[in-house]
């Protein structure tokens, strides 16, 4: 790994770290623990009270996501092997980067609940509310479909928030990154949003939400599968 590379994974030591298969699925989240420059292996420790939802094995090629805690913007991308495991640690062994950059990368998981979103302009002062339907959600972000007009950069307050039943109840602030038509309804826009100010116990019962969301997910396929067969 060149030099410049390790010196930015140094920087990431301490901040998110996701590890997901080579199809984005979620394997294993938590803060960047130790980086070994001398073999390019990294220690990531999973979040508190987060069970994995997904079984991987000794040598397994994964994709690695790095965040710095600065720059919540800022994602390092890699490819490894996994090095070693246990239930509350993982060792990945880094083997290229294949991106860097300032966009939202975090793995999405699908959601489809309601939310109330008002616009806000400081800490005292926020527009009248209305409702939303979140469509997805990330570490990093959310995205929301909405028939109102909201522009890039503008800050926004979701109020309400339970991704699953007799979850967490969340209230995000976030500033307005991306704006799309719905394709299937024009009068319809699809708004991706980066989380600002996330705290760390919400960033951890967001991490064991969206753990428990891939878990009921896998589970139902495999209901499905076993019904087929």
């Amino acid at each position: 790994m060149q030099k410049e590379i390790q010196n930015s994974i140094s920087a990431c030591v301490g901040s998110l770290c996701e590890v997901l298969t080579l199809e984005n699925s979620l394997l294993f989240v938590g803060p960047l623990q130790r980086y070994n420059p001398a073999n390019d292996e990294i220690t990531i420790e999973l979040y508190k009270d987060a069970i994995p939802p997904r079984v991987s094995t000794f040598r397994d090629m994964v994709k690695v996501q790095l965040h710095r805690s600065a720059n919540k913007e800022m994602v390092q991308v890699f490819f490894g092997v996994i090095s070693g495991t246990t239930d509350r640690i993982w060792k990945i062994q880094l083997e290229k980067a294949v991106l860097h950059s300032e966009t939202r990368q975090n793995f999405r998981q699908r959601v489809n609940c309601n939310a109330v979103i008002a616009r806000v302009w400081n800490e005292t002062y926020r527009g009248p509310e209305h409702f939303c339907t979140l469509s997805d959600i990330s570490l990093g972000g959310l995205s929301f479909r909405s028939d109102l007009t909201f522009f890039l950069r503008e800050r926004l307050l979701f109020s309400d928030v339970c991704l699953r039943p007799e979850g967490h109840i969340y209230n995000f602030r976030c500033i307005v990154r991306r704006i799309q038509q719905d394709h299937r309804d024009p009068q319809i826009h699809l708004y991706g949003c980066q989380f600002l100010q996330l705290s760390p116990q919400d960033e951890t019962l967001l991490c064991q939400d969206i753990f428990a969301m891939q878990s009921d997910e896998l589970t139902r396929w495999r209901n499905v599968k076993e019904q087929r067969a």
